[in-house]
């Protein structure tokens, strides 16, 4: 993905985010926050209330040590009959897309990322064409399904059907890395991609919201801008069906 320019936002009366290809800053209007990150720094970020809320998430982005470099908020000013994601998905979206590297989506073989953390798992990295965390690892040749949680959690098979006893193989927390790589992996592998049917039995019929706050279509063209496989083709077109993409949100 070509990452695009330079991003301010400064309407929401609180504070002013300012994304650009390698980090961002953020300054309240009281003066009492003020940060410039850079992406190669960060290790993961922790995303408050952004997967079952509408308004007013919080942003903690971590060091490679674990420590917080900028606790921030973002998108409180509420629109109605809409996801409020503006914000928050265009710097997530930048931060992943730093991450990812303009190689994506034909680099996957030889990426080596840091996709999150769990306290199960630990660091959950992707190297030399594997995932591993503390305790499980799965080839990325080998995933077959991939079924997301509607509270943010990935499962990945190297199955192709499940029985009974269906385990997964390593769980992965869902976020603006693990979403769209996961879904490239699992269209390469099989031509369709991650399973967003599970819902919650209450007020969440499916796992939509998670695709829409993390995937964005334009992750999957090359650094062309071309879609050079089918399922790159696959990706960006359903991506790109959901809407929200970055390009959209920042037009409206």
């Amino acid at each position: 993905m070509d990452v695009f320019g330079n991003l301010t936002f400064s309407d929401n009366g609180k504070y002013v985010l300012t994304i650009h290809p390698e980090g961002f800053t953020y300054v309240t209007n009281d003066g009492k926050k003020n940060f410039a990150v850079n992406f190669s720094d960060v290790r993961d970020v922790a995303q408050i209330r952004y997967l079952d809320s509408n308004v007013a998430y919080n942003l903690i982005f971590r060091g490679m040590d674990g420590q917080e470099l900028a606790n921030i908020d973002t998108d409180v000013k509420a629109h109605e009959g809409q996801h409020n994601i503006k914000e928050t998905k265009s710097l997530l979206t930048a931060f992943a897309a730093y991450k990812l590297t303009n190689n994506f989506p034909t680099n996957i073989d030889s990426l080596n990322v840091t996709l999150g953390f769990t306290l199960g798992e630990k660091d959950i990295r992707l190297e030399n064409g594997v995932i591993s965390g503390k305790k499980h690892r799965v080839s990325i040749s080998d995933i077959r399904r991939v079924k997301c949680m509607p509270l943010g959690t990935l499962l990945v098979y190297t199955k192709e059907k499940g029985g009974f006893f269906d385990f997964p193989d390593i769980k992965v927390p869902a976020n603006s890395l693990t979403v769209p790589l996961l879904e490239a992996i699992v269209t390469r592998n099989t031509g369709h991609g991650i399973d967003f049917s599970q819902g919650n039995g209450y007020d969440l019929p499916n796992s939509e919201h998670i695709l829409i706050r993390y995937m964005d279509p334009d992750f999957f063209l090359t650094d062309n801008l071309e879609l050079a496989e089918d399922w790159q083709k696959i990706c960006f077109n359903r991506a790109n069906s959901f809407g929200y993409a970055v390009r959209e949100l920042v037009e409206n």
